[in-house]
This record gives structure tokens, sequence and C-alpha cells, in this order.
């Protein structure tokens, strides 16, 4: 898995008697050797696999989303949905570089909704931490900042809504049933958050850059306000990722022949 990973890679491995499952997101290689390409985005073709040998299977869309395991017993959990959202999710990677969830964090003090809360996830490698206390601190806004949290699966059945970057994590908030603003914070992430929100799976808000704190913040207050569309998001996001794909993914190793 990782994009330095070409096809003169997979055929020494091939080469080497391994059965290989090969995971790919834009059909970025030359040619495909592997056994099994997985590819568990909505946007998945078999056309930009064309180069591949005979015996080269293709894993391809969300039916094959691969989850972590600690969503795993979450499986036909159902939340319940207020009229008017007052819980929200706020968590931008691991490190989050640009320091997005400053602004995220400066949006949510403009939602004038009564006993609003906020969670604030803050993943271990962010630089910014002392920063964004002293942001939650100044904001007298009900925000609680948690780091390097590893309970994710009930943080997001705790929220009515979530904002995220545009990663795997608007997979796992879509199986969660969480309705979802969704940041795009790199290049590779564009076209899975774009798709997502055609199929209205989350809420497309755009580059991080371009996005300003006042969009945020009426974005998110409007998601809060209309459980309508709450109610969208959550079945669409139930029928994409179904909490399956991990199985389906380990039966199809289990199964190759060759």
């Amino acid at each position: 898995d990782g994009y330095h990973f070409g096809s003169d890679y997979q055929r020494v491995i091939k080469d080497a008697g391994l059965r290989l499952l090969f995971i790919d997101d834009y059909g970025h290689a030359a040619h495909y050797w592997a056994d099994l390409v997985l590819n568990q985005n909505v946007y998945a073709h078999e056309g930009l696999y064309a180069k591949r040998e005979s015996y080269t299977q293709l894993l391809l869309g969300t039916q094959y989303t691969l989850l972590r395991k600690e969503f795993w017993p979450w499986q036909g959990w159902q939340r319940q949905i207020p009229t008017v959202a007052r819980k929200v999710l706020v968590t931008l990677g691991g490190a989050d570089p640009d320091n997005v969830t400053l602004k995220v964090i400066q949006a949510l003090q403009q939602v004038k909704i009564e006993r609003l809360e906020a969670v604030v996830v803050v993943g271990g490698s962010n630089p910014h931490y002392e920063q964004l206390q002293a942001a939650v601190h100044d904001s007298g806004a009900a925000i609680t900042l948690k780091y390097n949290v590893t309970n994710m699966p009930e943080l997001m059945a705790w929220a009515d809504v979530g904002i995220s970057g545009g990663g795997s994590t608007t997979w796992e908030m879509a199986f969660m049933g969480t309705p979802n603003l969704v940041i795009t914070l790199t290049d590779s992430q564009k076209m899975s958050v774009k798709n997502l929100h055609s199929i209205q799976v989350c809420i497309d808000l755009g580059w991080h850059e371009d996005v300003s704190r006042v969009q945020i913040a009426e974005s998110l207050k409007q998601l809060l306000l209309t459980s309508n569309l709450r109610i969208i998001l959550i079945e669409k996001g139930h029928s994409l990722i179904d909490g399956q794909g991990s199985s389906r993914v380990v039966y199809r190793i289990i199964n190759v022949n060759h």
C-alpha cells in the first residue's frame, strides 16, 4: 500500500512465488502483476487497470472498504436523530500541518445554537496542540480537546454531526451514520470527496485553504438545524459502507488459487 510501489516492485514479489494484494487509488502503476488489486474508492473502475496480468483480479469499490477493527462491533448500530443537532465531532487527521483545526474551532464560536458542544480530536503528530488548547480556552464555547484518542467509534456515535478531512475518516463516518462536513486536506483526497458529495454521502466544503470560517459556520449551522438533510446523509452512508469490506477482501485472498 503506497504510491512508491510500482510494477517492478510487484513483479519481484510475484517472481519470488508469493501471493500479492496491491492496494491502489489511481491506477498509477505501468502494469499490474499482483494477484489482487484493491481500489476501495467510489470512483474505482476496471479501466484504470487495463494493463494487468490475465490472472489479476480486481476488487473495486466501497463494498471492499477496509475499516479498522475497532469499528467492527458497531455493525447494525442505529443512531437517534434529534430535530436540532447539538453535538459536533471535529477530526482533521493525525498531523494537520496547516492547522485547519484552528480554523474550525474559530468557526464553531460563530455558530449560535443553544447547548452546542463539540469534541475536537487532535492527532499524536499534530504540532499545534498548545495553540489549539489556548484557542479552546479563549473561545468561551463548550469545546473539549482530546489528544490521540483510541475510542473514535464511540466519539462518532456520540456526535450528531462531524467535520473531518477527506481521507478514510469519511468512510468511517458513513459507516457510523455520522453526517459529515468534509474539508479536503490533500490533493489525493479531492476526487474521493467530490464523488462522495455527488452521491450525498457527505457535504464537501472544498479545499482547506479556500473555505472560510464563515462558510464552515454557516454549513455547520444548516446541517445542525436540518434533520431531513442529516437523514439523507445517514441513509446514503449506510448504503455505501456496510462494514463487511474486510471480510470480503479476506475471502478473496484465501481463494487466490495460483
